[in-house]
C-alpha cells in the first residue's frame, strides 16, 4: 500500500474529491469554496515547503490519523488503512518532489498504528443473510433517527434543540453523518470544522458559519448527547 497502484491511485482520486477537494480545490491548490473562510488557509499541495508534519508516505499517514488541530486539519481515523493510503497518493502527486520513506519509516508505521488491525478480514456469512442483518439494522437505525427527530423538534425550548430546528435543514442526514463521525467530532474545534466546511453537505443551513461561540458550543454539547 506504500507504493501507489491503479486500484489505488483510482479510490484515492473518489475519496480526494469527496473528503478534501473542498478545501484543498480539485487539484490540491488550497483553493477550495470551503477553505476560503479557513486561517491558516488549506496546504496548497504543489508547494514543496511548509508540511507541517512532512510530505513522506508515513509523515502524511501521520496527519491523517492523528489531524492538525491547530491548523483546522481534522483525523481522518475513521477510514480505513487502505483508504487512508489511497488519499496519501493522491496528495503525493500534487507535489514536485515528493520524498521517500526509509524502509525502516514504512515499517515503522505497523508498529505505531497496527495498519493489520485495520484490514482484517471478518468472518464472513452468506451474502442473503448478509442483507438481511443490513435491512434490518438500516431500518432499526431509521426508526431510532426519526424518533430523536421528532423529540428534538418537541423540545424547542431547549437551547441546544433551538439550535438545532434552526439550522438544520435534513435532520436526518446530519444526525447520521454524527453518528458515523462520533470521534472526529468530539472536540468542538473539530465539530465546528467539519460543520462550517460545507453545510449543506451535512444537512445544516449556510447560516450556521454565523454562530458566535457560545451557541457553537450550545450545538456541539447537544449534538453530542444526541448521538452518544
Amino acid at each position: 500500500m506504500a507504493q501507489p497502484t491503479a486500484q489505488l491511485i483510482a479510490r484515492g482520486r473518489d475519496l480526494f474529491k469527496a473528503n478534501c477537494a473542498s478545501c484543498h480545490g480539485d487539484n490540491g491548490l488550497g483553493d477550495g469554496p470551503a477553505g476560503q473562510l479557513l486561517n491558516p488557509r488549506p496546504r496548497n499541495f504543489h508547494q514543496a515547503a511548509g508540511w507541517t508534519n512532512g510530505a513522506k508516505v508515513s509523515e502524511i499517514y501521520k496527519t491523517l490519523q492523528e489531524g492538525i488541530i491547530k491548523n483546522g486539519m481534522a483525523s481522518y481515523s475513521y477510514l480505513p488503512p487502505t483508504d487512508r493510503f489511497a488519499l496519501i497518493h493522491i496528495v503525493r502527486s500534487f507535489h514536485p518532489s515528493p520524498p521517500v520513506d526509509a524502509e525502516q519509516e514504512i515499517a515503522l508505521l505497523e508498529t505505531t498504528y497496527q495498519l493489520s488491525k485495520g484490514i482484517v478480514v471478518s468472518a464472513q456469512i452468506p451474502v442473503k443473510e448478509a442483507m438481511k442483518h443490513i435491512v434490518a439494522e438500516g431500518k432499526a437505525e431509521g426508526d431510532a433517527l426519526l424518533s430523536r427527530v421528532a423529540g428534538i423538534q418537541a423540545a424547542r425550548q431547549d437551547p441546544g434543540a433551538a439550535l438545532f430546528v434552526q439550522y438544520v435543514s435534513n435532520p436526518n442526514r446530519f444526525l447520521a453523518a454524527c453518528r458515523v463521525r462520533r470521534e472526529a467530532i468530539a472536540s468542538s474545534e473539530d465539530f465546528i470544522r467539519i460543520v462550517s466546511t460545507d453545510p449543506p453537505a451535512v444537512g445544516v443551513r449556510p447560516a450556521v458559519v454565523n454562530l458566535d461561540s457560545r451557541d457553537w458550543s450550545v450545538f456541539h454539547q447537544f449534538v453530542l448527547a444526541e448521538v452518544h
